[in-house]
């Protein structure tokens, strides 16, 4: 018979060992495109200084869809040569391709969806914009590749039977863009690091006027709604399957407005350290980026590095 010294002794050894087997899994974001994704970088570059941001396939117009992305025994290779592997993510991620199985570990998969019309064009805009892709909206429009984007980055086609599938299957944590800080409360909660995932980020300003974004997009809305609408249905059904289970998960919380409150105040004015990203960048092109030209295949499409 078991004295209570002996069972909670016998209880925190059970916890402990809980609390180390958790602390073994992998993490793996999936970055969909212009859904936050370069914030979640940087957090996970703020706990894990060895974090893999992978580098995706350069997108050629006409691209068929999701055909590109990291293999398992890729980043299988690529992991053994980083010490102390624990965290990688990117546009290139594809939950199905199960990459637990390559380490025989268990992987925490989580990604973020956003708002679809409003993805649907700030993607539209950073093409032209920032990647200096020259085409116009109807040719964008035209281009399957982006229609549903966000069902064919989890499950590879447009079908939301199969991205929720998937989603069950893997276990997946779906944040939501439009509740970013919610989402990131209970994402701490879900990776139960025993608190030692640091949720901070630095909020930067996001400058609307640029290119005369409002109007542009309140012409281009009129004009082509139908279409706009068509192209992303099934991204929008997914959307908003993910935007109730997130909002009923919270109504269970009684406290999640307290550590809502708390985390923005203590959130307000803070700062990723320059110093650290400067290097952890340095660290990307000199050693991981390398270990992508060695281990990964771009006999048929360049990364972009």
């Amino acid at each position: 018979m078991l004295t209570e010294n002996h069972n909670s002794k016998y209880i925190y050894q059970r916890c402990d060992k809980m609390v180390k087997e958790t602390d073994k899994r992998l993490i793996c974001f999936l970055h969909i495109e212009k859904a936050a994704g370069t914030t979640v970088h940087e957090i996970l570059r703020n706990n894990f200084w060895n974090y893999f941001w992978e580098s995706p396939y350069i997108y050629y117009p006409g691209d068929e869809a999701q055909k590109f992305h990291l293999q398992s025994k890729e980043l299988f290779l690529i992991g053994k040569k980083i010490l102390g592997f624990r965290a990688f993510g990117g546009h290139g991620i594809r939950i199905f391709e199960d990459y637990g199985k390559a380490f025989n570990n268990d992987v925490f998969y989580f990604t973020f969806l956003r708002d679809p019309i409003k993805r649907y064009f700030s993607n539209y805009f950073f093409q032209k914009y920032n990647m200096e892709i020259d085409r116009g909206f109807e040719e964008y429009l035209a281009d399957d590749y982006f229609s549903n984007f966000m069902t064919k980055k989890i499950c590879g086609k447009s079908d939301y039977n199969h991205a929720v599938e998937i989603i069950n299957k893997f276990n997946v944590f779906v944040g939501i863009v439009e509740m970013f800080d919610v989402s990131l409360i209970r994402l701490k909660q879900k990776l139960d690091l025993n608190n030692k995932f640091l949720i901070n980020y630095e909020k930067r300003n996001v400058n609307q006027t640029k290119y005369g974004y409002v109007e542009v997009l309140q012409k281009l809305t009129q004009k082509y709604e139908g279409k706009i609408y068509v192209n992303n249905q099934i991204d929008i059904k997914l959307y908003d399957h993910f935007l109730k289970k997130l909002q009923n998960g919270i109504k269970k919380e009684c406290d999640i407005y307290e550590k809502l409150k708390n985390f923005q105040e203590t959130n307000s004015n803070y700062k990723f350290s320059k110093l650290r990203i400067k290097l952890l960048h340095r660290l990307k092109r000199l050693y991981f980026q390398k270990l992508e030209l060695i281990y990964r295949d771009t006999s048929k499409r360049k990364l972009s590095i």
